[in-house]
């Protein structure tokens, strides 16, 4: 069986405020995730720092504090990464959720079916 690699962005998304949402997945059964970007961006003209919250979910599990695997606070006009995300990998059923509150966040790696 050949294995096929793609390389593709998996999220940006933007300002979702407090509330945690999916931002990528599930990913399909068979197929094996691994983030190799990801940095939040917030606009230039935000009133305050944007606190990002990145979760990596395994299938049948929530986000929450066992899922939890980054925080960043970005100053308005600036972009940081989300460094701890980055080497994660996901497999099927897993899922990436975010807490953005106003800043954008874009997730980049590669799936391997």
């Amino acid at each position: 069986m050949t294995t096929q690699l793609n390389w593709t962005p998996l999220c940006q998304t933007q300002g979702n405020g407090a509330t945690a949402i999916e931002a990528y997945g599930p990913v399909p059964n068979g197929s094996q995730v691994s983030i190799t970007a990801a940095s939040a961006w917030n606009p230039t003209g935000a009133s305050s720092n944007a606190v990002v919250d990145v979760f990596i979910v395994p299938s049948g599990e929530s986000e929450g504090d066992p899922t939890h695997v980054d925080r960043v606070s970005v100053p308005p006009g600036a972009a940081l990464p989300l460094a701890n995300a980055i080497n994660h990998k996901l497999v099927g059923g897993g899922s990436i959720w975010l807490v953005t509150n106003g800043a954008t966040v874009t997730i980049s790696g590669a799936v391997a079916s």
